[in-house]
C-alpha cells in the first residue's frame, strides 16, 4: 500500500480511537457579526474544532433551559467547521445556543453557551455615568433609566454588539450602580438596554453612549505655543550673534 494512503488511513483510525477512549474534546462556537443584533438582521453560527469530526449540531435552550438539537449538518473536508446563516432573524431567534460535534458515534462535550440576543422591541433608554474621567481606582455612578414602557431587567454593555462586553445588571424599574476600582482597560464606550423580563433576549434599542475615561490623562502643551516659543528664542540667537560682530 502507497505510503499516503496508509497515513490517511492511520489518521482516520486514530481519531475513532481517541474518541474510543476520551471523550472528543470541546468545540468553539461563534456568532458573526455580533451576538447583540436588530431584528430582521443576518446572522452566521459557526461551530469550530481543530479535531475531525463527522457531523455538527446547534443545540437550542428553551425558556425551561431544555436542549432542543438542530439538524445534523454534515462536515467537508477537512471537516472542522461548519456555518449556519439565517438572512433575518427573528423574534423566536433570540435564545442560548451551544453546539456539538460528532466523531464516529461519539458526540463531543459542548462547546460554552452563546446568547443571541435581538435588540429594538422598546424605546431607547437614557444612560448617564458620572463622573466620566476618573482616576484609576476610582468610582463612577451609573443611572439607566426607561425610554417609556415599563422595563425591569437592565444591562450595562461596553460598546453596543456583544454581549462578551456585559458589565453589571438590575432587577429594578432602573438600573443604578456603582462601578468601584476601576481600571484604564474600563475606558470605552458604554450602553444600557433594558427588557421587561417576560423574554429576556428581547431587548430594547441601545441607550446613548457615553465615553469613560480612566486614568491620568496628560495634558500636552497646544503646537502653536511650542511654535512660539521656538521662534523667540530662535530670535534671541541671531540678536546675540549680531551684537558680538
Amino acid at each position: 500500500m502507497e505510503p499516503r494512503l496508509l497515513l490517511l488511513l492511520w489518521l482516520g483510525l486514530s481519531a475513532r480511537i481517541q474518541a474510543v477512549y476520551f471523550k472528543v474534546p470541546s468545540p468553539e462556537m461563534r456568532i458573526r457579526p455580533h451576538n447583540i443584533l436588530p431584528v430582521g438582521s443576518p446572522v452566521t453560527i459557526s461551530c469550530y474544532t481543530p479535531m475531525i469530526a463527522d457531523y455538527f449540531r446547534l443545540i437550542r435552550l428553551d425558556f425551561l433551559e431544555e436542549g432542543i438539537a438542530g439538524d445534523e449538518i454534515p462536515s467537508i473536508y477537512p471537516g472542522h467547521e461548519v456555518h449556519m446563516y439565517h438572512p433575518a432573524i427573528r423574534p423566536e431567534h433570540a435564545a442560548r445556543y451551544y453546539c456539538q460535534y460528532r466523531l464516529s458515534e461519539f458526540w463531543s462535550f459542548p462547546s460554552s453557551y452563546m446568547d443571541l440576543i435581538i435588540s429594538g422591541f422598546y424605546s431607547s433608554p437614557h444612560l448617564v455615568m458620572t463622573p466620566t474621567k476618573v482616576k484609576e481606582g476610582g468610582s463612577v455612578s451609573v443611572k439607566c433609566t426607561t425610554g417609556g414602557e415599563r422595563l425591569i431587567i437592565w444591562n450595562l454593555i461596553k460598546g453596543v454588539t456583544d454581549f462578551r462586553g456585559y458589565v453589571t445588571s438590575a432587577v429594578d424599574l432602573q438600573l443604578e450602580e456603582t462601578l468601584s476600582n476601576l481600571k484604564p482597560s474600563q475606558s470605552g464606550q458604554y450602553a444600557c438596554y433594558g427588557n421587561n423580563g417576560t423574554h429576556q433576549r428581547l431587548w430594547s434599542l441601545p441607550s446613548n453612549l457615553v465615553t469613560l475615561t480612566v486614568g491620568e490623562q496628560r495634558a500636552s502643551a497646544p503646537r502653536a505655543a511650542r511654535g512660539t516659543h521656538v521662534s523667540r528664542v530662535f530670535l534671541a540667537l541671531l540678536l546675540l550673534q549680531s551684537r558680538w560682530m
